[in-house]
């Protein structure tokens, strides 16, 4: 069969399985999308980009007819944005499996990025083999049909991926021209994206191509800016992309676990923070409040809290019961094996330097704040060119030997 061929049907096997698993698993009749629904849903009632509002329990974000939502910059408006035209939909199944099928597309432009991305570092076989992983990995069709940024994620990584290949090698402009646009167009999506990019510029510091790599931060700067001015008008104070980085600051810095959400006093102190427009900035700030002062009364503990994270982002979460499944474990153990193979194998050589990079990125993440299985998630994109090194690697030893002792 031709490797073409092949490809074609992989992809088209991968939105199969998505959609699928979408029938068999999904509840279709629920309107659930978290906060990203509820801020769209906002939008379309008139209520401008607003999401959270005080309640008797604390505060509530659900969208109900007799709420009056606050101004927010709690999640940029990346997800919320794609979410909009499918929410004119009133028929809750019928947006509900649109919303699949445009996410088992999105999953089909990953997994092509990937494949093309993996014939760049190996060859040809490897890529068809990282694509067929990506199509076929449980966890990955699971992100598929959960609503969220992941999978917007992947094709912004795999995509940059490339992107960096060519600036270290190329001096052309329009490369730097279009990292600087994928870059700005991430971060509504994902903001913390950019410190990849700030430490892969880092990496390029010697390389004589820093004026073109400012070129890249002032385009994704401009691109940004409209959401920057928008948050500078409603709250009346800077907000570079979102009011979240304290709760989830203190969800890496709590006396309890990593990811804890609150505990009775903060509750108790929200119920008093004064509600208008700025309640998301008195709620941030209130939530790095307590992890300050959880740092300071116990610092020594930062280096065990730290380890914990670490452990949470590269092997499993405890905490979260979907981590318990066998269909999770098992996969997930492969990738790891094969990842660490085919980095031994290939270990002088200097186009891991990206793998590295990507790792140390979302290593940094977790350490700051905290890591859940989406996070981890988002972090195996880079590995699967390596899972699928290794996996060659292990079935050419196999019938080099089977070939010796015939």
């Amino acid at each position: 069969m031709k490797k073409s061929k092949l490809l074609i049907i992989l992809l088209s096997s991968a939105f199969a399985a998505r959609i699928i698993f979408a029938l068999m698993f999904v509840d279709l009749e629920s309107e659930n999308y978290w906060e990203f629904g509820e801020l769209a849903k906002n939008v379309l009632d008139g209520k401008d980009y607003s999401l959270f509002y005080p309640t008797e329990e604390g505060v509530g974000f659900r969208s109900v007819d007799t709420d009056s939502p606050r101004p927010s910059a709690y999640m940029p408006p990346g997800y919320p944005g794609v979410l909009i035209p499918f929410m004119l939909i009133e028929n809750i199944v019928l947006r509900n499996m649109m919303i699949m099928i445009f996410q088992a597309l999105l999953s089909v432009i990953a997994m092509y990025l990937l494949y093309r991305y993996t014939l760049l570092r190996f060859n040809e076989k490897t890529a068809l083999i990282a694509a067929a992983i990506y199509a076929f990995l449980p966890e990955f069709i699971y992100a598929s049909t959960s609503y969220g940024s992941v999978i917007i994620y992947h094709i912004a990584v795999s995509a940059m991926t490339m992107l960096m290949i060519r600036l270290e090698n190329s001096d052309k402009t329009r490369d730097f021209i279009y990292a600087g646009l994928l870059l700005g167009g991430t971060m509504y999506f994902r903001p913390e994206f950019i410190l990849f990019f700030a430490m892969f510029s880092v990496m390029l510091l010697r390389s004589g191509k820093m004026k073109k790599l400012i070129l890249s931060f002032i385009i994704a700067f401009l691109c940004v800016l409209p959401w920057q001015i928008r948050n500078y008008y409603v709250f009346d104070e800077f907000v570079p992309m979102t009011t979240s980085g304290g709760q989830n600051f203190y969800r890496g810095h709590n006396p309890y676990r990593p990811g804890m959400w609150c505990d009775d006093e903060m509750v108790n102190n929200i119920k008093k923070l004064q509600a208008d427009n700025k309640y998301e900035l008195r709620l941030s700030k209130m939530y790095y409040g307590y992890a300050f002062r959880t740092i300071i009364e116990a610092p020594a503990d930062e280096i065990s809290r730290s380890a914990e994270k670490l452990f949470h982002l590269f092997l499993v979460n405890p905490y979260d019961d979907r981590t318990e499944n066998l269909a999770y474990l098992l996969p997930w153990g492969l990738l790891i094996v094969f990842s660490i193979l085919a980095v031994y194998k290939s270990r002088k050589n200097t186009d891991n330097r990206q793998l590295y990079l990507f790792l140390a990125y979302h290593a940094i993440l977790a350490v700051v704040f905290f890591a859940i299985p989406r996070y981890q998630a988002m972090m195996k994109i880079i590995l699967i060119p390596y899972a699928a090194c290794g996996f060659m690697i292990l079935v050419d030893y196999y019938f080099a030997r089977k070939n010796t002792i015939e």
